[in-house]
């Protein structure tokens, strides 16, 4: 089954495509046709085994009309909790991690990785397989999602609907459609990072072809 088509009032195709994406399906969406109160949901694959969470994510739909998250950066002069250290492991373990993704083509596709135990995080690599377009670029940052660091009243932030940005370590790293070996990104130094952050990898596609890569983790635990 590549398709399942609901009934929905209110509904809204930006929203709920958005709550598709960035909920725990594998199967990725290939978009929402609407007519009316139908709302079809296409994807890329068979989406039998997966028709439950699809089935919850649906139910869950408000309506809402989608608004873009906003983004915070960190005030450059506040005290900093993502901060350099030396290289040297102190004892603590190498390690790498590697995450395979898909991002959507003609859209900015953002994936986060929870962050679990104190790490400093050294650098990484990141690989493209396909579908890269000349003026694609990817971007790293640390974010707080859930307002672990308290920063989110103040602002005015929502939990669950905003990001307060901390720091981003790599800004436009504009893709080489050409190059398919992979690209090392080192500062130098090792930052340590607190739990209950997350590791957000953007990558923005102009093409029209979806995009296959790799990105690799290195980090002291």
């Amino acid at each position: 089954m590549l398709s399942k088509t609901y009934t929905i009032t209110p509904g809204d195709v930006s929203t709920l495509t958005n709550e598709i994406q960035q909920s725990s399906m594998t199967v990725a969406l290939e978009g929402i046709n609407r007519n009316g109160d139908d709302f079809e949901c296409v994807f890329k694959a068979d989406i039998t085994a997966e028709e439950a969470l699809l089935d919850a994510v649906v139910a869950a739909h408000t309506g809402e009309p989608y608004s873009e998250p906003r983004v915070v950066a960190l005030d450059p002069a506040s005290e900093h909790v993502v901060h350099p250290t030396h290289l040297d492991t102190g004892g603590l373990q190498p390690g790498w991690k590697s995450e395979l993704w898909t991002a959507q083509a003609g859209a900015q596709s953002v994936f986060d990785i929870p962050i679990v135990q104190e790490l400093k995080l050294a650098g990484g690599v990141y690989e493209i397989f396909e579908g890269a377009a000349k003026g694609d670029y990817v971007e790293f940052s640390i974010v707080d999602k859930d307002d672990l660091l308290g920063y989110f009243t103040p602002l005015g932030l929502v939990v669950g609907t905003d990001v307060f940005e901390i720091v981003k370590y790599v800004e436009t790293e504009y893709i080489n459609p050409n190059q398919s070996r992979p690209v090392k990104l080192r500062h130098g130094s090792a930052f340590k990072v607190v739990p209950g952050l997350y590791f957000r990898t953007s990558y923005v596609s102009v093409g029209a072809t979806d995009v296959d890569f790799k990105v690799r983790l290195e980090t002291l635990k």
